[in-house]
């Protein structure tokens, strides 16, 4: 069977289509999101029995002749998902495109992108997408977890199932046992500076918790910081990073360029732009934990004991489908690595695990003849079971936290203020001299 992809790209040069090592130049380097490779390349392993014709990227589609070409050459659509789910972006455009395709489609990962997990009514060119997919698609939308087929179902699109991401069965494997003895020799830390509102409840006590961790992390001996292909880290760990990159991330860490602090920085971060690479780090890794969803993913499926810190929809549903050990952020835990790694239970997971990849040998059996199977794995057995909060609740420190930042929001304020009133700002600096009349 021939499959034409949707937003699964490849990189343009060298053997490993999901290495993107040649793109590293200091001078015209592109932010490459791994995680996004990773799930374009667990995505393409689902299918991997299968020819690949091509890839389309819905935002910038190819010319309709080229368009046509490809479509006549294909069996199958498979339209790699992500968070497609949200209440600003109108799919129209897209919507547009996909009733150029006349073919049987799958859709596979999507899910929401909010802080919370509130119902709410997408655009109606979203609507109208989803619509399109649901009426061609021959097995049910696979979404990323419960919310998902909820908020799709609460706008009309009852034809979904939660299966997560493809990158939870990227090894192949119907079985993970995660690997936990009494004491680990090193662990990493996934960091994600470019956090907003859409990602998380408060950008405030991301930030807060993300510094306090990188602070322990460039103490500990054994620790190692990650980044996932942001612009600035990684050009810093690939000791490219010219003045501005460095000034960049110094603002973020609160620390000064040429600190001894910001030089631990330097040293203990790793940035990689191959999904063979990233994968390899995590053999030799003990324990890890993050504010990335994939960088999260991809040490759990090698059996590594990972701690998920969840604090946006996407890691609250992944987390309750998936029934690992996760830290909710909300109440600023205190966390202590080793502490973290000694309550971590991985049972539930591995026995979920299993459900999972049953379930999603289930969804794609019977490919090759494209006839639909709408009701298939209905009685799954997947429905979510609140996972293990092993967070550490600390008066104490939530009082600090909360301090710390309400000082940072008024020195934030009071800068917003001053750009706005500079008029008064100038009054104020003039000298004054008490006791005198003219």
């Amino acid at each position: 069977m021939n499959i034409l992809y949707a937003n699964s790209p490849h990189a343009q040069t060298g053997a490993d289509p999901f290495d993107y090592s040649h793109t590293l130049n200091s001078k015209s380097y592109q932010p490459i999101n791994t995680g996004d490779v990773l799930v374009c390349h667990a995505t393409e392993m689902l299918f991997k029995d299968h020819s690949r014709v091509g890839n389309i990227q819905l935002s910038s589609p190819p010319d309709d002749k080229t368009l046509k070409s490809l479509v006549k050459k294909a069996d199958l659509l498979v339209i790699r998902g992500s968070n497609y789910i949200t209440a600003e972006h109108d799919m129209s455009a897209w919507n547009d495109v996909i009733k150029k395709i006349d073919l049987p489609t799958m859709l596979v990962g999507v899910g929401v992108q909010h802080a919370n997990r509130e119902m709410f009514d997408i655009p109606s060119g979203s609507k109208e997408f989803f619509k399109t997919i649901s009426e061609r698609s021959i097995r049910p939308i696979g979404t990323r977890g419960e919310y998902s087929s909820q908020l799709l179902a609460h706008n009309g699109i009852s034809n979904s199932l939660p299966l997560g991401c493809p990158t939870i069965i990227r090894s192949g494997e119907p079985k993970i046992r995660i690997k936990k003895p009494k004491k680990f020799d090193n662990w990493s830390l996934t960091i994600n500076r470019q956090l907003k509102s859409a990602y998380a409840s408060s950008n405030y006590m991301l930030r807060y918790l993300q510094k306090e961790l990188i602070s322990k992390a460039i103490t500990d001996t054994r620790a190692t910081i990650l980044a996932q292909g942001e612009k600035e880290e990684t050009l810093l760990a690939h000791q490219l990073a010219k003045d501005e990159d460095k000034f960049t991330l110094a603002r973020f860490l609160s620390y000064g360029p040429k600190s001894k602090e910001f030089e631990q920085f330097r040293i203990k971060l790793r940035s990689f732009l191959s999904t063979s690479e990233w994968d390899s780090f995590f053999d030799g890794i003990g324990f890890s934990l993050g504010f990335r969803l994939h960088g999260n993913i991809l040490p759990l499926t090698k059996g590594v004991p990972t701690v998920f810190l969840k604090y946006d929809s996407r890691t609250d549903e992944l987390v309750d489908l998936l029934k690992v050990p996760y830290v909710d952020i909300a109440m600023f835990p205190k966390l202590e690595i080793d502490a973290l790694y000694k309550q971590a239970d991985f049972s539930k997971f591995e026995t979920q695990y299993r459900k999972i990849y049953k379930t999603w040998q289930q969804y794609l059996a019977g490919l090759s003849t494209l006839q639909p199977q709408l009701d298939i794995v209905q009685n799954a057995n997947l429905t979510p079971n609140r996972a293990l909060d092993i967070g550490q609740a600390d008066i104490a420190h939530t009082t600090a936290a909360l301090s710390q930042l309400a000082t940072e929001h008024q020195e934030i304020s009071n800068k917003l203020w001053a750009k706005n009133h500079p008029e008064k700002v100038a009054e104020s600096k003039k000298p004054k001299v008490w006791g005198l009349t003219e």
